[in-house]
C-alpha cells in the first residue's frame, strides 16, 4: 500500500506535465553586443508578442560591447510584454559587462546556475 502512493503521485505529475506545454521562443546571443544585435532583440520580442509566445529565452554568451545598444536591448526587455529569460550558455562562457546587467535587471531573482557533484 505504501508504495502505490508514491506510484500515484508520480504517475499524476507525468501525465500533468505531458499534458502542460509552453512556447517559447530560443534566440542565441554569441557575439559582441552592438546596434545588430538590439534588432536581432526587438524582432524576437515582437515575433514572441505576435505569435501570443509564453517566453523569450535568450541564451547568452557576450564579451560586452556598446553601452548605448545595451541600454536600448534593456529597455526593450523591460517593456516586453513577453516575459523574458536569460541564460548564460553553454558551460564555461561567460556574459561580462551587459550580460550581467541583462540578466539581473529584469529579473526578480537571478542566479548563477550550481554546477553538479
Amino acid at each position: 500500500m505504501a508504495r502505490r502512493i508514491p506510484l500515484a503521485v508520480l504517475l499524476s505529475i507525468l501525465v500533468l506535465s505531458a499534458l502542460s506545454k509552453a512556447d517559447v521562443l530560443k534566440l542565441v546571443i554569441d557575439d559582441t553586443i552592438q546596434a545588430a544585435t538590439e534588432e536581432r532583440i526587438e524582432r524576437a520580442l515582437n515575433q514572441a508578442a505576435a505569435e501570443k509566445d509564453d517566453a523569450v529565452l535568450i541564451e547568452l554568451s557576450t564579451p560586452g560591447g556598446v553601452m548605448t545598444a545595451m541600454r536600448e536591448i534593456m529597455g526593450k526587455i523591460m517593456a516586453s510584454p513577453v516575459p523574458v529569460i536569460i541564460y548564460v550558455a553553454p558551460s564555461g562562457t561567460r556574459a561580462a559587462c551587459w550580460g550581467t546587467s541583462a540578466a539581473a535587471a529584469p529579473c526578480r531573482s537571478a542566479r548563477p546556475r550550481t554546477r553538479a557533484t
